[in-house]
């Protein structure tokens, strides 16, 4: 897991984990590198869970979301700072498809996103730390911006 982190502390947002991967037709689920920042686009509804545990394998949290049909998944995790300081493994689960991925991090790019206006959001970061940003899509996971 790659920690991102505000160094404002606005209100309107809260460290999210965004797990992103891809569903294959053959029912493989592929999870991404999973990232923590802080935002306001968390997301709780729908039939596909993320679960987290710690290393005696306690749940710390389980969310919700909706798979795209496309087979890309973007899910926007909320979850405390108490919460990630624990995690040791994530549970993904699509359909009858399950996937674990190991909940440590190495890195912590200084980031920020926050809603503009319905439609729209910023990111915000340290450009010269860190020359490369790359921004996948909410509903089909692919890459929208570098």
């Amino acid at each position: 897991m790659v920690a991102l982190s505000s160094e404002s502390d606005d209100a309107a947002s809260a460290p999210v984990l965004v797990v992103t991967g891809r569903l294959a037709k053959s029912g493989v689920l592929a999870v991404d590198p999973v990232y923590e920042m802080r935002s306001d686009m968390a997301t709780d509804d729908g039939n596909d869970r993320v679960y987290g545990v710690d290393k005696l394998g306690k749940r710390l949290f389980v969310a919700h979301f909706n798979a795209s049909g496309s087979g890309r998944f973007t899910a926007y995790v909320p979850v405390t700072q108490a919460q990630v300081e624990r995690l040791a493994m994530l549970r993904v689960e699509i359909g009858n498809a399950t996937a674990l991925v190991n909940g440590t991090g190495a890195t912590d790019p200084q980031a920020n996103v926050y809603r503009e206006r319905r439609g729209t959001v910023a990111v915000s970061w340290d450009a010269r730390a860190f020359p490369e940003l790359a921004i996948s899509g909410r509903v089909k996971g692919a890459v929208v911006a570098l």
